[in-house]
């Protein structure tokens, strides 16, 4: 008489590479859009500081540019944040692609015990 048996297992097919060099090339941008910004704030500021102007507009324009700057930081600092949790998570769904669940059914023979 067979016994008939399945066994389920995971198996990887292909070896873990990691992705996380990916996160410094996002962050490289990251850093590009900061000096731009910090460039025009400085070029926004020298040019109100040329003219020696004063006054209601001048101040205006020079807040309204320190508190775009203070946004777009703030906005840069959660895409830095979001690049390490998007990497991580592509890493491990790449990862988790390398790998096959399997099921293995087999039969073995086995003799029946005689009853005495």
């Amino acid at each position: 008489m067979y016994r008939y048996y399945s066994v389920n297992l995971t198996a990887r097919i292909l070896p873990y590479e990691s992705h996380l060099d990916k996160k410094d090339k996002l962050e490289l941008y990251v850093d590009a859009i900061h000096e731009e910004d910090r460039k025009f704030l400085k070029l926004v500021q020298d040019i109100m500081a040329d003219d020696a102007s004063t006054g209601k507009i001048v101040e205006a324009i020079d807040q309204n540019a320190n508190e775009q700057y203070q946004k777009n930081e703030a906005a840069l600092q959660l895409v830095s944040s979001d690049i390490s949790k998007m990497v991580q998570s592509f890493d491990d769904q790449v990862d988790d692609m390398k790998t096959q669940s399997m099921t293995i059914d087999y039969r073995v023979w086995e003799e029946e015990a005689e009853a005495n």
